[in-house]
């Protein structure tokens, strides 16, 4: 048990303390070191047979031997890893032998094939380039990231990722020219959070992280930013990295506003908000979104391959402490108070026009259902189960 908490072990650290074993680490650090050391082994170990299949079609003896002492080297990283997670309590057979293909945690383009001397070299340039991820911590301030954009002055300096993904960020400004105000003291058909005032009023804003409050406005300049971050329009992103590898169909569309066009990195893109407010948002069939809804009720993987990863999961769905029927974008059934009648381990995604997918791990579940009137869902989900459980 770690004399410290994760606040005074982050303090500590920043002032140079030096975490030296087990019983100085807090269960978040611990946590987060696993995730660390787990994808670096994962990754050094599955370069290997990569490498190693291209190295075959080496031009000279030179070259070849070369190419053996980088795998040697990448199995060599890969056991000092393994080492470093026993000593926090893993099982190196185990993270070796003993888990399926899906559960191990490296870049996907480890998966496809070297078939020749080129693509080895052109490879490992990449992703040595890869090294630098876009987004290592969530609680850092969006600022850090993506400067310009609305997050450099006052309060919403402060304003991380953390908490645009919650709805707790406060961010006050315009975005695609909508105030944020227009959104302020909004209710929804499933918050617990009682706000007294007018949609639309003025309202003194705290301190980032310290009030909950769904704000479309908001949602658009997390998704502004995101497009900032990965540096490309974000359609083509859901694209690449959500629906391709699902094998969803073309007929969806994330479509922006008219005059959100914006200057990135030389090029004319269009920015997407994050709903469907105002005008714009996504258009998708009944079909696509269960197969996102599967793929998340399957641990982010869909036929062996990891789409997304097991913790961005686990974080997305984790209580706000401020609202605990809300993680990241997803609303929760925590206490059973969203859905009376489901378990509280489901969550659904609600959208414009009665729109929901609704997860149900217990049951392995996935519902979706348009234009259903807000009040009569639990109805609708208690028949659902009850269908589900009769005995034929």
């Amino acid at each position: 048990m770690s004399q410290f908490t994760d606040e005074e072990l982050k303090q500590k650290v920043q002032e140079g303390y030096m975490v030296e074993g087990p019983e100085d680490m807090t269960e978040g650090y611990r946590k987060a070191l696993r995730v660390q050391l787990t994808v670096q082994a994962d990754t050094e170990l599955m370069s290997a047979p990569s490498y190693w299949m291209a190295a075959r079609y080496a031009p000279s003896t030179n070259t070849q031997v070369s190419a053996h002492a980088i795998i040697q080297d990448e199995l060599a990283h890969a056991n000092i890893a393994y080492r470093l997670l026993e000593d926090i309590g893993e099982s190196k057979e185990h993270l070796v032998y003993g888990r399926q293909p899906h559960e191990f945690k490296h870049p996907y383009g480890f998966d496809q094939p070297l078939d020749n001397w080129a693509e080895l070299v052109v490879a490992t340039g990449f992703f040595d380039r890869a090294g630098i991820t876009l987004l290592t911590d969530v609680h850092e301030p969006v600022r850090q990231k993506v400067a310009g954009i609305g997050f450099d002055d006052g309060a919403n300096a402060e304003i991380t990722w953390h908490h645009l993904l919650q709805q707790t960020s406060e961010w006050e400004g315009s975005c695609f020219s909508i105030p944020e105000q227009v959104d302020r003291y909004r209710t929804l058909q499933f918050q617990r959070v009682t706000l007294a005032g007018k949609k639309g009023d003025a309202r003194p804003l705290k301190a980032p992280g310290t009030f909950w409050e769904y704000n479309d406005v908001r949602i658009n300049q997390l998704s502004l930013a995101l497009m900032h971050l990965f540096g490309r329009a974000l359609p083509d992103v859901f694209r690449e990295f959500i629906m391709q590898p699902l094998g969803a169909s073309d007929n969806w569309r994330w479509v922006g506003y008219d005059h959100a066009w914006v200057d990135l990195k030389g090029q004319r893109v269009q920015a997407v908000p994050g709903g469907s407010h105002w005008g714009g948002g996504v258009s998708i069939s009944c079909e696509d979104q269960m197969l996102i809804a599967q793929m998340m009720l399957s641990s982010g993987v869909y036929q062996g391959r990891q789409v997304i990863s097991q913790e961005w999961l686990q974080r997305m769905r984790t209580p706000c402490e401020l609202a605990s029927f809300y993680g990241y974008l997803l609303w929760l059934n925590t206490d059973a108070h969203v859905l009376p009648s489901a378990p509280v381990s489901s969550y659904l995604s609600y959208g414009a026009g009665g729109s929901f997918v609704w997860t149900e791990p217990e049951r392995e579940l996935v519902v979706v259902v348009r234009w259903i009137n807000p009040d009569r869902v639990d109805e609708f989900f208690a028949r659902v189960i009850a269908a589900t459980d009769a005995k034929p």
